[in-house]
């Protein structure tokens, strides 16, 4: 196999670092010179000479690159950093496809996948997300874009949505408040914090899960006869990209239409379209 990575910035780094540590075949495509040269490739033409394709380019040039892809010939599968895109028809264009898979990398999370293995919605109260880091000064894109939809794929992932009704969002500086109503939801996204915080906690009428991304850790809360009872659950700990990157070479795709949705309806929102689930 040999995998072609389109952007070599921070991501197309990380995800050449999964394929040299498997020893898959792989190149590069950037027009600035950031990779090994031994392995670039200048045009995207020779798109066609690769087995797997991943799209890790800025956000805005996502659906520019997957056009050119498809223009050039090849019509195998291709991997695209989230989000797909930032415009609602280039995102369901792409989507439609079933050769593309969008990386919403948090699903691959082994803690996600142990939580989601034990979660009741039937028994759920309420349900919190944060994620907190400093920020990046050459981060261009807003927070939304950067951190937000990770959250909101996992609400929809986690509980088996179909829709979210009655949100809200608050934002001062850099950090972001999203509520809902149903499911009464809480997320909190900054990007002007000390240190690194990826949490999920998930109070139930039976017990309360407190989930942490970055540890990949899942403990479970909970009262026998007035006493508080806490438990670790088994997590396997592994890499969440190279979980997803194998699941894409099985030929994986991942239905991520809603939580696009609710994103761009957060960042642009237009009555006269869509957007709102």
């Amino acid at each position: 196999m040999k995998c072609l990575v389109v952007g070599y910035g921070n991501m197309g780094s990380v995800h050449a670092k999964y394929f040299q540590k498997n020893n898959i075949d792989w190149g590069w495509y950037d027009p600035e010179p950031k990779g090994p040269d031994n392995k670039r490739i200048l045009t995207l033409e020779k798109a066609k000479d690769f087995d797997k394709i991943f799209i890790t380019s800025p956000e805005h040039t996502h659906y520019e690159n997957y056009k050119k892809i498809r223009e050039v010939g090849y019509d195998g599968y291709i991997f695209v950093e989230k989000p797909a895109a930032l415009n609602i028809d280039h995102v369901a264009e792409m989507l439609s496809d079933k050769k593309v898979m969008v990386g919403m990398v948090e699903r691959f999370n082994p803690a996600v996948q142990a939580l989601k293995s034990v979660i009741d919605k039937d028994k759920l109260i309420n349900i919190d997300f944060s994620r907190c880091c400093v920020s990046s000064k050459s981060s261009q894109v807003s927070i939304f874009e950067d951190i937000g939809l990770h959250d909101i794929d996992l609400l929809f992932f986690l509980l088996s949505l179909d829709k979210v009704e009655s949100y809200k969002v608050f934002t001062v500086d850099k950090t972001t408040i999203f509520t809902s109503r149903a499911p009464l939801c809480r997320m909190i996204w900054s990007k002007d914090t000390f240190f690194k915080e990826r949490k999920i906690i998930v109070r139930q009428t039976d017990c309360t899960y407190e989930v942490d991304l970055q540890e990949q850790s899942v403990i479970k809360h909970w009262e026998i006869n007035g006493h508080h009872v806490s438990q670790s659950l088994f997590v396997e700990k592994s890499s969440p990209i190279e979980n997803e990157q194998n699941f894409f070479f099985k030929g994986g795709v991942i239905d991520c239409q809603k939580s696009h949705n609710l994103l761009l309806g957060l960042i642009e929102p237009n009555e006269d379209r869509n957007f709102r689930i």
